[in-house]
This record gives structure tokens, sequence and C-alpha cells, in this order.
């Protein structure tokens, strides 16, 4: 059986409806502190991605993960402190509120390439992403600072290795 074609306007490309979700821009995703990321670190973002979608990204700056929910994700608890440290050091993530070195308290979570919502005088009000990242992350590929590529040109990733100069004589 054939597929049934519709000509009437919708939006294909976003997420399914009804699924929760997060986006990573390409300039986020190529910084040079994303690409080196740990493993470690990925995983406590996931977790923590995963979070702000179980609230249909409405807590953002709310978000609450203990250590125990970052075990359950394979995160040894050894290496969960030293992945909050480089999440925050490239400016992915920001840590609201630190929970005591108890078991199973919690800290309090705000993804800094997310929009966040806040109650100011009994009213909530959304504020824009602060993408700490682009200042502490590095550059990315994809800066058009960096790129003297016009826009519909080809570019490949990979840098063109120069070979070494030959001396006459």
């Amino acid at each position: 059986m054939s597929k049934k074609v519709s000509f009437k306007e919708k939006h294909v490309a976003g997420p399914p409806s009804g699924s929760r979700w997060v986006w990573h821009t390409a300039d986020m995703r190529n910084t040079e502190k994303w690409l080196r990321m740990p493993l470690t670190c990925r995983r406590l973002l996931d977790r923590i991605e995963l979070e702000h979608m179980a609230h249909n990204g409405q807590e953002n700056g709310r978000l609450n993960v203990a250590y125990s929910q970052f075990v359950q994700w394979n995160i040894s608890r050894r290496s969960i402190p030293a992945a909050i440290r480089y999440a925050e050091n490239a400016g992915f993530l920001e840590v609201m509120k630190r929970g005591y070195h108890v078991k199973d308290t919690t800290n309090e979570y705000r993804l800094t390439y997310v929009a966040t919502r806040e109650r100011v005088r009994g009213v909530y009000e959304w504020s824009a992403p602060t993408n700490e990242w682009k200042q502490r992350a590095g550059k990315s590929f994809f800066s058009r600072a960096e790129s003297d590529t016009p826009l519909g040109q080809k570019v490949t990733l990979t840098e063109m290795r120069k070979s070494p100069k030959r001396r006459e004589g």
C-alpha cells in the first residue's frame, strides 16, 4: 500500500505531538567543552534533562535530583561531584541549591540552555536561556565569527593537515 499524501500545511519537522523533548543547538554540541565532556558528565546532564521533561519543561531552576538517582543512571557516586563541577565550569549547568551530604538529599539544578519559568509577584514569567556555555565552552565550528565560509557553501568538518615545507638546496 502506498502512503497517503496530504497537501495541507502542517508542522512536521518538530517533535511528535504530546511528547516531551529538550533541544541542543549545533553551536552548543560543537564546542570544545561538549566534545571533550566525560561520559559521567554527559549521563548527568541526560538525567537532569529527563527530570526537566518529567515536569513538562516547567521547572527549570527547580530540578531536584538526588545522588541515588544519578547512581541509577550508572554514574558512580565518587564521580558525581566531578561531573557537576565540569558541567558548571563549562556553563551547561547551574546548581541553584546544594543539598547536604546525606544519602538522598537533592541538589536543585538549572540547565542554562533551557528557558526558565519563575514566579514573580504571584505570576509566572518566562526568562530566556542564559546560554552561559557561550562564554565558557570554547570555540564552536559553526560560529560565524570564526568562519569565512559563505552560507550555502559546502564545508568539511575535518581539518586539512599541512604538509611540511621542503628545504631546497
